[in-house]
C-alpha cells in the first residue's frame, strides 16, 4: 500500500511518516514490505496522485482541498474512461 503524506513543504508530514513507519515496523500484525510511505510538498502532488492508495493532507494545505478533489476526480475519470474504450 502506497501512502502519500502531503503538506506545504513536506517537513511536518515527514515526522508523521516516520511515526507511521515505526508503528508498522513494531506491529506484530503488519509487514513493512506491504507499505510504502512518502512525504511530499503540495507542489509535486500532481505527479504522485496517480501512484497512491492513500493520500493524507496536512492542515497547512486544507485551503487546497477542493482543488485537489477536483484534480483527483478528473485523473480517475480519465483512467476509467480509458478502460472503457
Amino acid at each position: 500500500m502506497r501512502i502519500v503524506l502531503c503538506c506545504a513543504g513536506g517537513l511536518s508530514t515527514t515526522m508523521l511518516m516516520n511515526s507511521m513507519k515505526d508503528t508498522v515496523h513494531n506491529s506484530a500484525k503488519l509487514n513493512d514490505a506491504d507499505f510504502d510511505f512518502i512525504a511530499i510538498p503540495i507542489d509535486i502532488l500532481q505527479s504522485e496522485a496517480d501512484n497512491c492508495d492513500v493520500l493524507v493532507l496536512g492542515p497547512q494545505v486544507a485551503h487546497k482541498l477542493r482543488f485537489l478533489m477536483l484534480l483527483l476526480i478528473k485523473k480517475h475519470m480519465e483512467k476509467w474512461m480509458g478502460q472503457l474504450s
